[in-house]
């Protein structure tokens, strides 16, 4: 097994900038919301990072001309929806809240497994007219 390397991490940083900064900003809101446990800045700045890895995640699976990159961008979108549905149903549980986060469990787990689906598709694909 290979040992990750600093330089490794460097480089996967420099060729991934958007996915790394949705990582980043999603650390960012978690310190935020552990030390103003929620608050009305909290709120805005998770809807900030919702609909930047919204609009970003979509314009990054256009651009990379993948299949399946959209539904991969759509299912982290709705993964991390889901995450704060359930952190609210925790917190105030009422029977709409708890539906809305199952619903939205469901529909990112659809979007990741037909992503990657179709992605797996598209790398066999692409590796037949290849060879």
């Amino acid at each position: 097994m290979n040992k990750l390397t600093v330089a490794q991490v460097l480089e996967w940083v420099k060729n991934h900038k958007f996915w790394t900064s949705v990582i980043v900003l999603i650390i960012a809101n978690i310190v935020i919301g552990i030390l103003s446990f929620p608050s009305l800045f909290y709120t805005a700045f998770f809807n900030f990072v919702l609909f930047y890895t919204l609009v970003g995640g979509l314009l990054w699976s256009g651009y990379s001309g993948k299949k399946g990159m959209t539904f991969t961008a759509l299912g982290i979108y709705f993964t991390m929806a889901s995450v704060y549905s359930w952190w609210m149903v925790l917190r105030h549980f009422n029977t709409v809240g708890f539906f809305i986060a199952l619903f939205l469990t469901f529909l990112s787990a659809l979007h990741l497994f037909f992503g990657n689906k179709r992605y797996k598709e598209w790398l066999h694909n692409r590796d037949q007219s290849n060879a």
